[in-house]
């Protein structure tokens, strides 16, 4: 009996399984990459729509809105604001208010509290201290 060339079915059988192991992991990997692609889109998207709803919610603040709600527009269609302020302490913070928003959107809803200065409202002739 004469050996001709080539492969035997046990080489062909443990090569497909090899082949087989190898391909799994790598569409596993993609897969992966996409989900946190995916992820990372979210999260970026949110961090913008609480940005601008921030900034919303200080234009109205300086423009004498003590409370107001709206949506985010065409860029951000899933993401809605609410926000309430209130003057500090008038005679000590002069122009000084409490901003609290809530921003709503696809399984996010983020409260913020910070402070927003108006200095439009500082008499400058006659200071406060």
């Amino acid at each position: 009996m004469t050996r001709r060339g080539g492969f035997t079915l046990i080489e062909v059988v443990v090569a497909l399984a090899v082949l087989g192991v190898g391909l799994t992991i790598l569409i596993e990997s993609h897969y992966a990459t996409v989900r946190l692609f995916v992820q990372a889109e979210e999260q970026a998207t949110a961090r913008m729509a609480v940005g601008q709803a921030v900034s919303q919610a200080e234009l109205e603040v300086l423009s004498g809105k003590a409370s107001g709600k709206g949506e985010l527009g065409a860029r951000f269609p899933d993401y809605s604001y609410e926000f309430s302020s209130k003057a500090r302490d008038k005679k000590e913070n002069p122009g000084l208010f409490e901003v609290e928003v809530t921003v709503r959107g696809p399984e996010l809803e983020k409260k913020l509290q910070y402070l927003v200065y108006d200095g439009a409202q500082v008499d400058v002739g006659n200071p406060a201290r």
